[in-house]
């Protein structure tokens, strides 16, 4: 029991006002009410400290490093690379953060990804990944990387990219609690040019036993008594055939070297052997028309009869040959590529007059 003259003011902690009275005996209904306040004091202090022992612990942990979350990027860049700049390095606030996923216009990318020495984790795998690590994408048109050689910093690198229009990527960063996107543009760079062809000469084959109609036409000669005669230049419109036929007709030529497609020397026919001159075509894999390495200007008379009908056809001599290619070429960052097929020649070199019978 508190002696009498020891007795001190009570302040109601939640309200900051005082209770009961100091100094002066307390009896009768005074003393009543003052029990019943101290009462009513001790419920209230007891809830707060048992809120107090509640909430502490959480608030412990509240403030714990591990749950407050570092802003590892407050503004979502957006960077283009290429042609000039081939590069662009992202800088973050803080390091807790990973790749999530790349993601191309239409689908998340696929690619190899290798940890921080260089040793290859996934082949072809979808790219994500946590900690220090390298990543490539290579789709044969488009040639990046992104390496992540420190906590704070993302470097993407460009190969090449051979698409004629931008390509878009978002590279998606974060953690379990946030999540930000990196766009990333790849612009156009040049394309491939050829440096060299090489034509395997002992697989070459050629054979002129081959014949094609260049025309047909019939002199009506029945009403007339005297001959009739047309000049024919068996040479006119005609054209040297060539194509290059691809090994892969998925080597999207168009693509890596661009339209149109870059002039190659073929070789011609001299005396039934191949010689390099300066003959040379589109490396097409279609048909081309070239002219012929002659004039075209000959001409020969057909003559019919009196009271000839006769029909005349007018047949080329065909020298062809083919032979196996390999066209090496490379593009502005160094990469070689080759690509191989079959070098198709037909040229007309005689011709033929044939004046079949008609059943009359």
């Amino acid at each position: 029991m508190i002696p009498y003259g020891c007795r001190r003011r009570l302040r109601n902690i939640c309200t900051g006002h005082e209770i009961g009275g100091g100094g002066k005996k307390v009896g009768g209904v005074a003393g009543s009410a003052f029990f019943v306040i101290f009462a009513d004091v001790m419920r209230k202090l007891f809830s707060r400290y048992a809120l107090s022992a509640i909430v502490a612990p959480l608030l412990a942990v509240g403030c714990n490093d591990g749950v407050f979350i570092d802003d590892f990027l407050p503004e979502a860049p957006s960077v283009t690379v290429g042609p000039d700049d081939t590069s662009a390095t992202i800088r973050f606030e803080a390091g807790n953060w990973d790749i999530l996923s790349v993601e191309g216009p239409t689908t998340s990318l696929r690619g190899d990804i290798y940890d921080a020495e260089g040793n290859l984790l996934f082949g072809n795998h979808l790219l994500y990944g946590d900690g220090l690590l390298r990543m490539t994408y290579d789709d044969g048109l488009l040639d990046f990387g992104i390496e992540r050689n420190d906590y704070r910093t993302l470097r993407i690198t460009l190969g090449e990219s051979l698409r004629d229009e931008p390509w878009e990527t978002r590279i998606l960063v974060g953690n379990d609690y946030e999540s930000e996107t990196v766009s990333v543009t790849f612009a156009p760079t040049e394309k491939y040019r050829v440096d060299s062809v090489v034509y395997r000469w002992d697989e070459f084959e050629s054979w002129d036993n081959s014949i094609e109609l260049q025309d047909a036409f019939t002199i009506d000669n029945t009403a007339s008594s005297e001959p009739a005669s047309v000049v024919v230049s068996p040479f006119r419109n005609a054209k040297r055939t060539v194509r290059f036929w691809p090994d892969d007709f998925n080597d999207r030529r168009e693509e890596i070297f661009g339209v149109p497609l870059p002039e190659i020397v073929i070789p011609d026919m001299a005396d039934g052997t191949p010689v390099v001159a300066e003959s040379s075509a589109r490396f097409a894999r279609n048909d081309q028309q070239l002219p012929l390495s002659f004039p075209d200007d000959e001409q020969v008379t057909v003559t019919a009869k009196p009271h000839e009908r006769l029909n005349v056809e007018v047949y080329l001599s065909l020298e062809q040959f083919r032979v196996p290619y390999t066209v090496y070429a490379s593009g502005p960052a160094g990469r070689q590529r080759t690509f191989t097929g079959t070098l198709h020649s037909s040229l007309p070199y005689d011709y033929l007059i044939l004046k079949p019978k008609t059943d009359e």
